[in-house]
C-alpha cells in the first residue's frame, strides 16, 4: 500500500498502533523520512515517562490525533465482527 509522505508534518500529533490489535498511543512526529513508495516516520512517544523515540513505518501511523476515539471504535467494531 502507498503512503503518501506529504501528510506527515513535523510536529504534528497521530495515533501509532504497533499491530492492528494494540492500543492506540499518542505520538508526535520528529522527523519523515520518504521512500520509494512509503515513509519511514521519527516519532516521539508522550506516554513513555522517558519520551522514547523511534522510527516507524508510516503505515502504523492510522489517523491524526485528534480522530483517535473515532478509529478506535471503529477497530473495536471490526474485531468484535470477526
Amino acid at each position: 500500500m502507498r503512503n503518501d509522505p506529504s501528510r506527515f508534518v513535523v510536529g504534528d500529533e497521530w495515533a501509532y498502533r504497533a499491530r492492528d490489535d494494540a492500543r492506540s498511543e499518542r505520538v508526535q512526529i520528529m522527523a519523515v523520512i520518504p521512500k520509494k513508495t512509503s515513509a519511514r516516520v521519527e516519532v516521539r512517544f508522550f506516554d513513555d515517562p522517558d519520551e522514547r523515540t523511534e522510527n516507524v513505518p508510516g503505515s502504523r501511523l492510522r489517523v491524526p490525533w485528534t480522530g483517535v476515539a473515532q478509529f478506535d471504535a471503529m477497530m473495536a467494531n471490526w474485531r468484535a465482527a470477526q
